[in-house]
């Protein structure tokens, strides 16, 4: 259900405030508009307690400078990945999905099918970025300590059962053992559990990231 209007007098002008927006006119000339709806913008002003200071800077003649939240852990990022946190240093964010094929349809995969996959949203540039990996047990930690926040909840294949070889609700990572390097960590998604696994002796899910420099 849409809010009413909120209108108020401020320094000479009109504020009205309709489901987020705000709009700051003088008369009929419009001298501002702020989507603010959902939190997505913050207004940087002095005092940065209310619109007044906003206003009060219109109605100098001066624009107030508007710029974006922060991301918040399960936000969407505007090329569509999701922020999954922070590890080490770098923002990790995860692709919307595990991988799938043209159809959309979920994929379980040897280690070496999955990275190939990898280098296929590489080569063509998924979501504009040519960086995309398979995360190493520690980012994948992270991915999964915050799997029900945001965006990232119930996107992931985590009550799936096992069969036949495939077995959706644990992930690869790309953290290989020590003289061992046909062997990689595998993770249960459901509560973290990791284990040493060969690289082609099941067919898992596989959940995409990149991470940014903070």
């Amino acid at each position: 259900m849409a809010k009413e209007s909120q209108a108020t007098e401020v320094a000479g002008l009109t504020v009205e405030n309709k489901d987020g927006v705000i709009v700051i006119k003088k008369g009929d000339d419009v001298k501002l508009t702020i989507n603010a709806s959902n939190d997505d913008v913050t207004v940087r002003t002095p005092g940065n307690v209310n619109l007044e200071p906003v206003v009060q800077l219109v109605a100098n003649g001066e624009t107030p400078s508007v710029v974006k939240r922060a991301l918040e852990v399960g936000d969407k990022a505007e090329d569509g990945s999701i922020y999954a946190g922070t590890v080490n240093g770098y923002k990790v964010f995860a692709a919307p999905l595990d991988l799938t094929n043209d159809k959309a349809q979920h994929l379980t995969l040897t280690f070496n099918d999955a990275a190939a996959w990898v280098k296929y949203l590489n080569d063509n540039k998924y979501l504009g970025h040519t960086d995309w990996m398979i995360p190493e047990s520690e980012v994948m930690g992270t991915v999964q300590a915050n799997k029900d926040k945001g965006f990232l909840k119930e996107s992931f294949q985590e009550k799936a059962k096992l069969t036949n070889g495939d077995a959706p609700a644990f992930y690869w990572t790309a953290t290989q053992q020590p003289g061992y390097l046909n062997y990689v960590i595998d993770v249960r998604l459901s509560d973290g559990k990791t284990e040493w696994l060969k690289k082609d002796a099941a067919r898992l899910s596989t959940r995409p990231v990149r991470l940014v420099k903070v």
